[in-house]
C-alpha cells in the first residue's frame, strides 16, 4: 500500500501532546536505541536484524523499517516543546522518507530484540506476506514529518 520509505521514530507523544513552549534554548536529544525490522526474503518477519545496521527501504526486494527511541524525559520534566526539529539522515540514493511517532502505550522499543511481528507501528496483525509493501498501523503511530525528494548524501530536514 505504501510506495514510500518508512522510518519510525519513538518520539513518544512529543508532537501528539504539543507541550507548551518554554524558552528558545536549543538542545539535542540523542537516540539511545535503534534497530531495523524487515519483512522480505533476506530477513523475515520473525527475525531480528543481528546488528547489521539500520536501513529504510520499501521496494520489491527490500521491506526495511528503522525504529529509533529517544529519551525525552528531561525535556518533558522541564515542560519543553520540540520546535524546528532537525533530523540528520544519510541517504544513499535519495527518495521519500516518512517519519512516524509511536504512541506511548505501544512503545516497546528496547524491551527485547524486535522483529516485524513484535514491533509497534507497522502492519503486523495479521503478518503480511513476505515482501508485501510496508503499511503503518495508524492505531499505534502518528505521522510527524514527511521528507519529499531527499537528495543523496547527508541531509538535514
Amino acid at each position: 500500500m505504501f510506495k514510500k520509505t518508512v522510518f519510525i521514530a519513538s518520539l513518544i507523544l512529543v508532537m501528539a501532546l504539543g507541550f507548551a513552549a518554554q524558552g528558545a534554548t536549543p538542545f539535542s536529544v540523542r537516540a539511545f536505541y535503534d534497530t531495523q525490522i524487515a519483512n522480505d526474503e533476506a530477513q523475515g518477519p520473525n527475525a531480528t536484524d543481528g546488528g547489521s545496521g539500520t536501513h529504510v527501504r520499501d521496494i520489491d526486494v527490500r521491506r526495511r523499517v528503522t525504529l529509533v527511541s529517544f529519551d525525552i524525559s528531561e525535556a518533558k520534566a522541564l515542560g519543553l516543546m520540540f520546535q524546528d526539529v532537525t533530523l540528520s539522515v544519510i541517504s544513499n540514493s535519495g527518495g521519500v522518507m516518512y517519519v512516524y511517532g509511536i504512541l506511548e502505550d505501544f512503545d516497546n522499543l528496547g524491551d527485547a530484540p524486535l522483529t516485524w511481528n513484535t514491533a509497534p507501528g507497522v502492519g503486523n496483525n495479521p503478518t503480511p506476506a513476505v515482501g508485501s509493501p510496508v503499511e503503518v498501523d495508524t492505531s499505534e503511530a502518528v505521522e510527524l514529518f514527511a521528507f519529499e525528494g531527499l537528495p543523496s548524501g547527508d541531509t538535514r530536514a
